[in-house]
């Protein structure tokens, strides 16, 4: 969204100090959604208020004016533009980001048609959590639920800064929309129950979890199970990798909720990790439609598409394992072979005949270079030494630990702090550049610029 609404006069004078609120609460479908724009916004009188579905154009129309106010807004939804002359991709929101966009709309309609004044301490409570408010009312929404999941919310952020036994603490349960069994009185989850420290220590959602009805009863405490390896339609599922087993159990309308050692909160639908709460943000993941932009970013010619697209997955599955694991790391993707010396040193790369002979062993041990014959665990574990991670477009690992050169391109880096960022831009220009931050972030660079970030 642009600063200029804030800024404008009709908006200014119409909502008061309601403008920042109006702002701050329309602007989270960008927040919550960073692969989404917010395009074409108009501000006039209009009867309106509603959210259309744009059929010429495959995009959301909303129109927004409260039923107190005479002047509203007007903008489109839509997904962010991939960069020219490199292929189209369907710029179409699904029904997800349309639920949550509608939630955006409703919730902001009802604070500013039902509030006269808003003092400075109440708009800070507002901020701090209206997303959460947009999250959880997607949640009930979506899986019929009467159990509030913004309680559970509220209760693992206090959690996530308690220990035990002065351990951080994790928590998972699970909440089964199927379910229709009311609980007792005084044993609705979670306020009757963490009550008791005993309770809020007991489950860690690696090897155990609350199981709850959609009304918040106690079903059962269960152990989740562990499932062989390479189960039914795992490849099409995205979680961190440590998250497999509970990920998994989260189908047939399950919906699990996870608070992490780090203090982030994971909410997993149909196998896969939809939402998380990070730093302070709440994030939808659309995982097939990122897979997709890297995909179309890093073509190039005589790849196999179906080669480049197991790739690319494994590529963006292992970006997650590292920005949940919060060790930082760096992924290069070379468009051309024949570039990889304008950003590695030779005695960098896998196979150099000036290699010193413990590195030659170490290159031997990790056996053939292809990127799919090698588990997510050890690739992981080699994007967090120093350096980068420098694959082909066909999937051969070329070198690891390699710190690039990157004086070439100066004057695009020199605004640039860190020197994991610098050397992502550096190496953008002959293909992408994935770049995970010790502090989680996934940045995505192209051709000297990030992207997206996620």
């Amino acid at each position: 969204m642009s600063f200029e609404l804030y800024k404008n006069a009709k908006i200014v004078s119409e909502y008061g100090d309601h403008s920042r609120l109006l702002v701050f609460c329309l602007n989270s479908i960008c927040r919550i959604l960073p692969h989404i724009e917010t395009v074409e916004w108009k501000v006039n009188k209009t009867d309106r208020h509603k959210v259309t579905w744009e059929e010429h154009n495959r995009t959301l129309l909303i129109e927004f004016r409260p039923a107190t106010r005479l002047i509203g807004v007007s903008f489109l939804v839509r997904r962010k533009k991939i960069p020219s002359g490199i292929g189209a991709i369907a710029r179409t929101i699904d029904t997800a980001e349309h639920d949550i966009c509608i939630s955006v709309f409703d919730l902001t309609s009802k604070l500013l048609s039902n509030s006269n004044t808003i003092d400075s301490s109440i708009l800070r409570s507002i901020e701090d959590t209206f997303d959460e408010l947009v999250v959880a009312e997607y949640l009930k929404k979506k899986h019929g639920l009467d159990l509030d999941p913004f309680s559970i919310f509220q209760q693992l952020k206090r959690l996530g800064a308690q220990t035990y036994e002065n351990k951080t603490l994790t928590f998972g349960c699970i909440i089964d929309s199927n379910d229709n069994s009311k609980p007792a009185n005084d044993a609705e989850f979670p306020v009757s129950y963490f009550e008791f420290k005993r309770y809020r220590a007991l489950s860690d959602g690696y090897h155990t979890a609350y199981k709850l009805s959609k009304k918040g009863k106690l079903v059962s405490f269960l152990e989740i199970p562990r499932l062989p390896l390479h189960s039914l339609h795992e490849h099409n599922k995205w979680f961190p990798d440590w998250s497999r087993d509970f990920a998994l159990y989260c189908i047939d309308g399950k919906i699990g909720i996870w608070l992490t050692r780090h203090g982030d909160i994971l909410v997993f639908e149909d196998g896969s990790m939809r939402l998380s709460y990070r730093l302070g943000k709440w994030q939808y993941w659309n995982h097939r439609h990122l897979t997709d932009l890297i995909k179309i970013l890093a073509r190039a010619q005589k790849v196999n598409k179906k080669q480049l697209q197991k790739i690319i997955n494994f590529l963006y599955r292992t970006s997650l394992d590292i920005s949940f694991r919060r060790t930082g790391g760096l992924l290069v993707l070379l468009r051309n072979r024949s570039d990889i010396l304008e950003i590695v040193r030779e005695k960098d790369l896998i196979g150099a005949p000036n290699r010193q002979e413990a590195q030659t062993a170490f290159d031997l041990s990790l056996g053939p270079p292809e990127i799919q014959r090698i588990s997510r665990q050890v690739l992981v574990e080699l994007s967090s030494l120093d350096g980068a991670v420098i694959l082909n477009n066909n999937g051969e690992m070329l070198a690891y630990g390699a710190v690039l050169k990157v004086k070439k391109y100066v004057a695009e880096v020199q605004k640039q702090e860190g020197s994991r960022s610098k050397a992502a831009i550096g190496a953008s220009f002959f293909g992408i550049s994935i770049k995970i931050s010790s502090d989680s972030d996934i940045s995505i660079f192209y051709k000297g610029k990030e992207f997206i970030k996620i």
